[in-house]
């Protein structure tokens, strides 16, 4: 089990970096830095986990769906994604998580600007 977090704690590491870079301050965007596990939690301004999603996709980012984390799938809030960096390599962690970010940012000023 050390060696398989050896393996991905970089990879929670450059998915909390990217986010901090990106999201940190601007009031849209919380989640948690694990200390173990296989997901990270990132919750956004209500309405805008699945535009997140769709948005990625266009861009070739698949994403866990929106409401993942929720009971039947079904977030009332549609605010909540999990982000699970364990299978990619670390580029390919730290290309989708420029798309991440860009997408949350875009569907929280959407949301913003509704």
């Amino acid at each position: 089990m050390a060696q398989h977090g050896d393996l991905l704690r970089p990879k929670f590491a450059a998915v909390n970096a990217a986010m901090q870079r990106a999201l940190a301050g601007k009031g849209f965007a919380e989640w948690n830095a694990p200390a173990g596990g296989y997901f990270v939690t990132v919750d956004l301004l209500d309405d805008c986990a699945a535009a997140t999603v769709g948005l990625a996709a266009e861009a070739g980012v698949k994403l866990t769906p929106a409401g993942s984390c929720h009971p039947h799938g079904d977030d009332p809030r549609d605010r909540t994604l999990r982000l699970a960096p364990t299978y990619p390599t670390m580029g390919e962690v730290e290309q989708a998580m420029e798309v991440f970010c860009v997408s949350a940012e875009l569907a929280c000023v959407r949301k913003l600007l509704s």
